[in-house]
């Protein structure tokens, strides 16, 4: 399928077993059902090859794949899924990727030497730019330069995973900070906010939180609220029976 091969259609190879290497370099690939190529579970001997002036307009499903290699054009543009797979030594080029690619749980080998590896800082700008955050895809870069000994670059790569969780985890924090709210006050006078929920998992818990302290205080807050509910409800338990004991000597 390389060279002049046109497709104006899905094509669909899924478990397929390949005894030897799949060339698609220099094939176009368009599809109005939104995949181009879907090889989920397929198992290549060889090496894919998607180089040469390689184009297609959808996603590359490689979900469970197993193959020896994979080659990617470094003025191409593709997106591609590779859920689970094992791509074997990766012949590539940063820019090669869409945004939208998809390498969670992805496993695959480098050669150091080759010059799209040399330069350990393209290759975060390439975790960087994807749409989808997976802490396992960034490991995985780790792990591939401890192997061959590159250990200053596998720490710059753990390094910016933790500068990218942390910038995630801050937005995250910061839409929730930035809900609309309506005020009341506690029982301790304490200026208490409650926010509109966001979701069941939400780190303020029943939606309150305060606008004096940090958001893992609303649920002691509550807590606190209760205690003293009790307390009135106990002293009117009590004031009325010593009213009712006056009442009757």
């Amino acid at each position: 399928m390389d060279k002049q091969f046109v497709s104006e259609g899905e094509i669909r190879i899924p478990g397929a077993n390949i005894g030897g290497q799949l060339a698609m370099s220099g094939a176009r690939i368009t599809s109005t059902n939104g995949n181009t190529f879907n090889a989920d579970g397929a198992t290549i001997a060889g090496n894919l090859l998607l180089d040469g002036c390689f184009e297609c307009a959808g996603p590359l499903i490689l979900d469970g794949a197993r193959l020896l290699g994979l080659r990617l054009a470094p003025n191409s543009l593709v997106h591609l899924s590779a859920i689970g797979g094992n791509l074997g030594r990766l012949r590539d080029s940063p820019a090669a990727w869409s945004p939208d690619s998809d390498l969670s749980g992805t496993s695959y080998s480098i050669d150091p030497t080759d010059p799209p590896w040399l330069d350990v800082r393209s290759r975060v700008r390439w975790l960087q730019k994807m749409t989808l955050f997976s802490r396992t895809s960034w490991q995985q870069l780790e792990q591939v330069y401890r192997e061959h000994g590159e250990r200053e670059m596998a720490n710059t790569v753990a390094v910016a995973m933790r500068v990218k969780e942390r910038s995630l985890r801050h937005g995250r924090l910061q839409k929730t900070r930035n809900l609309p709210t309506t005020r009341r006050k506690n029982s301790l006078g304490m200026d208490i906010a409650r926010s509109a929920p966001s979701s069941p998992c939400s780190p303020c818990h029943a939606g309150f939180r305060s606008t004096r302290y940090p958001f893992w205080w609303s649920p002691v807050d509550d807590c606190i609220d209760r205690i003293w509910s009790d307390i009135r409800g106990w002293r009117h338990q009590d004031h009325d029976a010593r009213a009712g004991d006056s009442q009757h000597p």
